[in-house]
């Protein structure tokens, strides 16, 4: 943990920039956990592409609470690493191993789907016991930046997230020094793995569509490449932006578009499925009791996709 020896102990606060914060944390909370909830039942949860749409969207949750909710209050207050260093450290942490964990199951979907969509015969690789190794892959991949790595502290004079902690020591020394390796690898191979997979993802959709359906081309591709392009476009900017600034000064208004792609990146997906995915969006409304027909009718056959996360 950093020291805060000869910090001065001032507050920075920003109430507009917090309470922006705070409520799209909330706001995408609020959209995200029905959906989960419904995924997690059958017969969505019998696909392999809904199994790992759950387990990222509980991450999602988890992070949106440090990322969008705390750094909202934080922001409001204006207490920076030094005035709660211990919980700043270990929510920092937590954040580093939840965003590493999104990314593993964000590139591994898209992974899953262009397999399942190449080679539909070998898709059983990702059904029944294999899917346990599956997502243990993503949970060791954040046990590991949790624990040894270092974490992202929020820095309210920034409005983001950084790895340098900004304290009376740390300015005297080489800011590279609190670089995070790890996490520009991985930030970089997500933006590499989206750009390879998702390209064969949408032409593979728009060749079947157009041999099966091609009355349907247009209203499908759209959809799909419009889903595809909003919460891949927050990934893009998240992670170069977060890699970026970790070297680079930049005007306060990119660490702010930093930040909100990070909210984004956690939070659009159900936005996403409640306004792109019809099965989501007719068992949410079911689960609330506003719609009740069809849904029961819905049947969700083996390999069949839907894409509402990248």
């Amino acid at each position: 943990m950093y020291k805060c020896h000869g910090t001065v102990d001032a507050f920075y606060p920003n109430l507009g920039i917090g309470l922006m914060y705070l409520l799209m944390g909330v706001f995408c909370q609020i959209m995200y956990i029905p959906c989960i909830i419904v995924m997690a039942r059958p017969p969505l949860f019998q696909m392999p592409c809904f199994k790992i749409m759950v387990y990222m969207g509980v991450v999602d949750v988890i992070c949106l609470v440090i990322c969008a909710d705390l750094a909202g209050i934080w922001q409001i207050t204006g207490q920076t690493y030094c005035h709660s260093p211990l919980v700043s450290y270990i929510l920092g942490n937590i954040s580093m191993g939840l965003w590493a964990a999104t990314c593993f199951c964000c590139v591994f979907l898209a992974f899953n789907r262009t397999w399942e969509l190449m080679i539909p015969s070998k898709a059983y690789i990702f059904e029944g016991r294999f899917m346990y190794f599956w997502i243990l892959l993503p949970t060791c991949y954040f046990m590991f930046f949790t624990f040894f790595e270092r974490p992202l502290l929020y820095d309210p004079r920034l409005h983001t997230f950084l790895f340098d902690p900004r304290t009376n020591i740390s300015q005297q020394l080489d800011p590279h020094i609190y670089a995070n390796l790890p996490h520009t690898i991985n930030n970089s191979i997500v933006i590499v793995c989206l750009l390879a997979f998702y390209p064969i993802i949408c032409a593979s959709l728009a060749y079947q569509i157009k041999r099966n359906q091609a009355s349907r081309i247009s209203t499908m591709t759209k959809q799909i490449i419009l889903q595809s392009m909003v919460i891949c476009g927050c990934h893009f900017v998240g992670c170069f932006l977060y890699v970026y600034t970790q070297y680079f000064p930049v005007p306060s208004i990119f660490t702010i578009i930093s930040n909100l792609a990070w909210i984004g990146n956690h939070g659009l997906p159900g936005i996403v499925y409640l306004s792109l995915n019809k099965t989501i969006r007719c068992r949410v409304l079911a689960l609330f009791g506003i719609q009740r027909t069809e849904v029961s009718k819905i049947v969700i056959k083996p390999h069949t996709h839907s894409f509402g996360h990248p």
